[in-house]
């Protein structure tokens, strides 16, 4: 990544707060898991907390035994929306190498899209 860091996203779950890194790990995680980041994101969609947890424990590089208390942590803290919407935007940015995407990467470049006048 040529020294720019990867957008780090915090969830915070009860009194926990877990940093999940868009990184290489986390993505062969999701996918062995979720079938990517897309089969995460549908599963999210549908606020799975099993894809969420495992979301988590991907991004956050947590240990099974770290990872196996979270659907029941997910449940407690009564923030199954907020934390599968914040596992969402994990997603998208392990789909952008890390990198969040500015209004001006959504637009079509224009160059070299320009006409060539016929003379």
């Amino acid at each position: 990544m040529t020294g720019l860091k990867p957008e780090i996203v915090i969830i915070d779950i009860g009194q926990e707060k877990f940093e999940l890194t868009p990184c290489t790990g986390a993505l062969i995680g999701i996918s062995q898991t979720l079938e990517g980041p897309l089969g995460a994101l549908r599963r999210l969609q549908g606020m799975d907390v099993l894809a969420v947890s495992n979301v988590i424990a991907a991004g956050a590089e947590l240990d099974s035994a770290a990872a196996k208390d979270l659907p029941d942590k997910i449940f407690e803290s009564g923030q199954l929306e907020q934390i599968c919407a914040d596992a969402v935007r994990f997603c998208l940015l392990l789909m952008n190498a890390g990198k969040a995407r500015t209004p001006a990467d959504k637009s079509p470049s224009k160059a070299g899209n320009e006409k060539k006048q016929v003379h």
